[in-house]
């Protein structure tokens, strides 16, 4: 702050003149208000000359709108790189004059106020800006002539850098810093760094040119008219009607949503310094950009604002994308104000709405409609228009449509100006920079930590491409436009989907055979101590098959399936195929009302169950005991690939389960591919209910290769049972990705002996993969990925002994006779690193949804690269790398994976919402557990809303915890906010009672460790406190460890502490450790203060 003779205060009459006249304006502006007026007020001394003689203070002025947004984000991070510095090297080429170069910069530093400003907050809190009368002009030289011209571009480098890395203090001024650097006798480079507080790139050129006149005329300006002042700029700024203008930007951002981009997770790296990639377009393409929007009455900025739009839309997956255009802001109403050095630009909305139909042209014209009826509202700040709905952008866009000053140094001038760099930052993820001229100039700055240097390059000739086609198909319609081009388009649509043909057979019953007359002997099943041969398996399904047909079941009937995990399954499944019917299967676990929808869903002709499970099959449905398939057998009944295998019922999202119907051919191409790799000799287990998808890899992939199926027990698989299966002569399991991660972590060890392990359904973290092959180096893991409605798996990524994996892991490349494919919002290829929706094509493709054909036609849409085929749209999103493998990064939709299956929360909410006194149901998944969240008109227990939703759902979908809430949290545009759900708190489901031995004592402990609580009651059951069948895994792993052996089923049997005590041998619990006697010794003395500052020092170890 410049006060006289080292003052530190604000002047008393400067303090006296603003409290004043912000009093008179204050009254002023309630009476207009008041009066209906839309005027603001306004600061008087702005547009009085405030001289005050015997001091050095000049003028006080309120900031600009642009200027108080700066100040705002520069104080939310005041320590690292300044994110609003602005430096350029300019070459200057000529004879010079160094002092009388300086000299001339001294004179524009006294010519124009801006440039003197600082920054100060008043004790109100308001910041002003004030003007001292002079200040020294930062001014630095370096002679570099000497040095080899490769020196002396790493040594202007240096010194460039060096200029960057030193932060502006706002409240000293000049926020301007120079280095003159002689390169040789008559030439120079010059090294401005401002802050954007000061000055646009308007005034950048402006001073240039000036510069150049000045140094011309011996370092004065007495050529020059009077500069004109800032000041005036901020006075009509005050006068402008902001409501008006607020009320027209929440017209146009209505229904737009944050742009958010789509862009992959990245390895996580420390913030650094942008980066800029740069694309220059050749004049004759620049000339044809600027005829086409000659011709159309278009400017420039529209074209590739338009441009940009589409490019964004690919990245955000959106149709309507929001992004930052930075105006000029200089009104034409303030005199001379081109004339005028200071921030002027501004950061405003642009909106691009897509419709794939509308022709390029239209939709450019609607644009640049849209915007030149909104140029009279630019004046609004960014800050007051993002508190509109809508108003948020990662991404903005810059024109720079002043004058080069190249331009400006004509003959008559001993000096000539070129650019050589610029840098400037943002905060915002993409600054897009626009340079026109003879050969338009196209950059992008962006975050390394967000964004990749491939993605930067191909959004920019994205943005190339998407130019070149409007011009040259202004009719088109907008879907049409690639970013992608055609060499692009054939390596991610035609090479890296080249990977050879589908297994051919028409059925796995046909593969299954085969192995039947190769080796009838061979084991094909084991369960517990009982086994059944190829043959015998063969005969038992071909008399259940006789029974089938005998009842009347006809080829494509549907038969449901309802029985636990056990030999009887393969034997049903092989049965029900080869009477020619369509296997549906039931979990008899499943609430009743649940088993008797599946089964009338399906409309099946009869019911394979067991005596045990008999009793869940519904009134009025067929039986067929799977037990008693008595003698005989059956001709096999032919099927073809087309014809249908199974229906598998998945979570709906309208709170109706959807029958999945899939094609034997889609079966016989997953169990036949070669590259599962197992053979005659190996062993699967067979751990998945046959409810889900998984048992296909758990049966048929061994029973078609010859090898043998170990069906475990009933509970979850957990490190002493795997153990105990390898021992059996396990060679391969497929596990969901949660199950594999639990195992890893509690017991890696575990896997040792295995050949294989498949993992999928999830993604699968890197370090957990990293952590099994330390312990079993010579381990398989097959990373898979696939749902339901394509059969399972359709890329795999096996990572073999001695393979590298790096930081994030790819759910790998295309199964033969599969393609898949990444697109945007208008079905169009993406390119590498840009995460979009992802499509399946090819094998295993299910028909559809049984019996519900407007969502069959929803998600399974034509395949727009082969006429005639359909594709599945999944709802997940991938990318692929350079190296032509996926990777998986989330979901487009709502839709979750809990314990491998995928969920969709619309179905729990609908049943919440049936339940009487529920009046709004949101459901979201947290760590692995599925949370509803309600609104109740009247008094609603969550306990009773959990155990009615447990006679409607599967276990997997009953909610961990429900919470009502008076009202549920929403978004700007209303919608439901589930960001801003609170966390459940299971913890207040903990009981009261405390332990009263070591063992009730030590498995107390346990469960809080795993559950993540602060204490847990003897008495609590560990699935009422958050506890489900993957954290059961880890508390086995974690009991076994400190000497309590129990199993998972266990767990599921006693569920409480005090239950597991009684099946702990208490001599194996080892006696807490006694705690270390205290010390009376006072060696330090330390405060509460102190305590507190050295305890925070810990706080990211805790993290």
């Amino acid at each position: 702050m410049i006060l006289p003779r080292g003052d530190t205060r604000l002047p008393t009459s400067i303090c006296w003149i603003w409290t004043r006249t912000r009093s008179r304006n204050s009254k002023r502006s309630r009476r207009n208000s008041s009066n209906g007026g839309a005027r603001q007020w306004r600061l008087d001394f702005v547009n009085t000359p405030t001289t005050f003689s015997g001091t050095a203070l000049a003028e006080v002025w309120p900031p600009s709108p642009m200027q108080e947004g700066i100040l705002y984000h520069a104080a939310l991070d005041d320590e690292g790189p300044d994110i609003y510095l602005i430096q350029q090297l300019l070459l200057v080429d000529g004879p010079m004059d160094a002092q009388r170069f300086r000299k001339s910069w001294e004179t524009l530093l006294g010519r124009h106020a801006a440039l003197r400003a600082c920054f100060h907050r008043r004790k109100s809190g308001e910041m002003v800006q004030l003007i001292p009368r002079e200040v020294k002009l930062p001014w630095t030289e370096h002679d570099l002539s000497g040095l080899s011209e490769e020196d002396v571009e790493a040594e202007v480098g240096k010194l460039a850098e060096q200029e960057r890395a030193k932060r502006f203090d706002v409240a000293k001024p000049p926020l301007l810093r120079l280095m003159l650097i002689r390169l040789a006798p008559e030439k120079h480079c010059l090294v401005t760094t401002s802050h954007h507080l000061v000055m646009d790139g308007w005034s950048r050129a402006l001073l240039e040119s000036e510069l150049l006149d000045i140094y011309a005329a011996g370092g004065t300006a007495s050529g020059l008219r009077a500069a004109g002042s800032y000041r005036d700029y901020l006075a009509w700024l005050h006068e402008q009607d902001k409501e008006a203008a607020r009320a027209a930007w929440q017209a146009e951002l209505a229904g737009a949503e944050r742009a958010a981009l789509a862009l992959p997770e990245r390895v996580k790296k420390a913030p650094g310094p942008r980066t800029r990639e740069v694309v220059r377009y050749s004049p004759e393409f620049t000339s044809a950009l600027a005829g086409f929007a000659r011709r159309h009455g278009l400017t420039l900025n529209t074209l590739v604002q338009g441009a940009w739009g589409v490019v964004l839309a690919r990245l955000a997956r959106r149709r309507d994308v929001v992004f930052g255009a930075v105006v000029s802001g200089r009104p034409p109403e303030v005199p001379g104000v081109e004339q005028v050095v200071g921030l002027f630009i501004n950061t405003v909305p642009v909106r691009v709405r897509l419709d794939g139909g509308q022709p390029v042209l239209r939709m450019l014209t609607e644009l640049q409609e849209r915007q030149s009826a909104l140029i009279s509202h630019q004046h609004l700040g960014l800050q007051e228009i993002q508190k509109l709905p809508g108003a948020s952008f990662d991404t903005i866009v810059s024109f720079e449509n002043y004058v080069d000053p190249a331009a400006k140094a004509g003959a008559d001038r001993a000096l000539r100006l070129s650019l050589k760099e610029f840098h400037q930052s943002a905060p915002y993820s993409i600054l897009l920079g626009i340079m026109p001229g003879e050969s338009l100039q196209t950059d992008i700055e962006y975050q390394p930590e967000l964004l990749d240097a491939r993605t930067a390059e191909d959004a920019l000739h994205g943005l190339a491409r998407v130019l070149e086609r409007m011009i040259a198909e202004p009719e088109a319609p907008v879907g049409r436009l690639d970013v992608v081009d055609d060499a692009g388009r054939e390596q991610v649509v035609e090479r890296w989907n080249d990977t050879g043909a589908a297994n051919g057979a028409p059925s796995a019953v046909d593969l299954f055979r085969r192995q039947v007359d190769r080796q009838p002997d061979a084991t094909a099943v084991t369960a517990g101590d009982r086994a059944w041969s190829y043959a015998e398996l063969d005969r038992w399904s071909g008399r259940l098959a006789r029974i089938l047909v005998e009842r009347g079941v006809r080829r494509g009937d549907r038969v449901g399936v309802v029985l636990e995990r056990s030999a009887e399954v393969p034997a049903a499944w092989l049965g029900v195929w080869k009477a020619g019917a369509v296997f549906v299967p039931v979990d008899p676990g499943y609430p009743a009302d649940r088993v008797a929808f599946l089964l009338a869903d399906s409309a099946v002709a009869a019911v394979v169950c067991s005596a045990e499970t008999a009793d869940a099959v519904p009134p009025g449905h067929q039986r067929v005991l799977a037990e008693d398939a008595g003698d005989g057998d059956v001709a096999l009944v032919p099927v073809g690939a087309d014809d249908l295998a199974y229906v598998m019922y998945t979570s709906g999202s309208t709170g109706t389960p959807k029958g999945v119907a899939i094609s034997h051919g889609g079966v016989a191409a997953l169990a036949g591919d070669p590259g599962w790799d197992v053979h005659a000799g190996d062993a699967v287990l067979m751990h998945a209910p046959h409810t889900f998808d998984a048992s296909l890899y758990d049966l048929w992939v061994p029973l078609v290769s010859g090898a043998r199926v170990m069906i475990t027990e009933p509970g979850v698989v957990d490190a002493a049972r795997l153990a105990a299966h390898v021992a059996d002569g396990l060679t391969a399991v497929n596990f969901t990705a949660g199950h594999f991660r639990a195992l890893v972590q509690e017991s890696p060890e575990s896997f040792a002996g295995l050949r294989e392990v498949a993992a999928g359904g999830d993604v699968v973290p890197p370090d957990v993969v990293a952590r099994v092959r330390q312990a079993c180096p010579r381990l398989r893991v097959r990373h898979t990925y696939g749902p339901t409605e394509t059969t399972l798996c359709v890329t795999w990524k096996a990572i073999e002994p001695g393979d590298e994996t790096g930081p994030v892991l790819p759910i790998g490349r295309p199964m033969p006779g599969r393609r898949l494919y990444v697109l945007d919002v208008f079905l169009r290829p993406l390119p590498p690193g840009v995460a979009g929706d992802l499509y399946i094509g090819g094998a295993g493709v299910a028909h559809g949804y049984l019996g519900r054909a407007a969502l069959t036609a929803e998600r399974f849409v034509a395949d727009p690269s082969r006429p005639g085929e359909r594709m599945y749209r999944t709802g997940d999103l991938a990318y692929w790398t350079d190296e032509g493998e996926l990777v998986f990064a989330g979901r487009a939709d709502d839709q979750v994976k809990i314990r491998g299956h995928r969920v969709e929360p619309g179905e729990v909410e609908a049943v919440l919402t049936g339940q009487p006194g529920v009046d709004q149901a949101v459901v979201v998944a947290r760590d692995g557990r599925l949370i509803g969240y309600v609104v109740s008109g009247g008094d609603v227990d969550p306990a009773r809303l959990r155990d009615q939703v447990a006679r409607v759902l599967p276990e997997y979908l009953v909610p961990a915890e429900v919470i009502v809430l008076a009202a549920l949290p929403v978004t700007a545009n209303g919608k439901v906010d589930r960001e801003a759900l609170p966390d459940p708190d299971f913890g207040e489901r903990v009981s009261g009672r405390e332990p009263r031995t070591e063992v009730e004592r030590a498995l107390c402990t346990l469960f809080a460790e795993v559950l993540g609580l602060d204490r847990v009651g003897v008495d609590d059951s560990f699935f009422e406190i958050g506890g489900d069948s993957i954290h059961s895994v880890k508390l086995a792993a974690r009991a076994t460890r400190a000497g309590m052996p129990f199993s998972v089923v266990e767990v599921f049997e006693h569920r409480t502490p005090a239950g597991l005590a009684t099946i702990v041998d208490p001599d194996g619990v080892p006696a807490a450790e006694p705690a270390e006697p205290a010390s009376d010794a006072d060696l330090v003395g330390l405060g509460r203060d102190e305590i507190e500052e050295f305890e925070s020092e810990f706080d990211d170890v805790r993290q």
